[in-house]
């Protein structure tokens, strides 16, 4: 788990339920930029993914490029609405599973994110 700031890594939460595995992660980020590292936080009990994530690229554009680009997009069969920011230390990341906050769109649609997400 990254535990302080990285100026080259973004948390992303409000994933989609289909991103339930590491490498979906990854796929979703890679059409980014350089992609370092993706992990998905697991839901022990369910051993689905936990909704949150942290992808670091390989540069800090990069990072900002996820940022302007998949912030807000709506992804997935249940259209979840991602939330992806910069990494900040001892990051606590709302949970959609704990969290009973709706989740607000930002302005992208399924339509412009769809070069994105597959």
């Amino acid at each position: 788990m990254i535990a302080k700031s990285d100026d080259k890594t973004v948390v992303t939460t409000y994933l989609s339920h289909e991103i339930n595995e590491d490498s979906h992660l990854l796929e979703l980020f890679k059409l980014i930029g350089d992609v370092s590292s993706a992990r998905l936080a697991i839901d022990h009990k369910t051993g689905l993914g936990a909704g949150f994530g942290f992808v670091t690229f390989g540069t800090k554009e990069d990072g900002h490029k996820a940022i302007k680009e998949l912030n807000g997009c709506v992804h997935g069969w249940d259209e979840a609405t991602m939330d992806v920011n910069w990494v900040t230390p001892q990051e606590q990341p709302k949970c959609p599973l704990t969290s009973s906050s709706s989740m607000v769109s930002t302005g992208n649609t399924v339509s412009n994110c769809n070069n994105f997400v597959q």
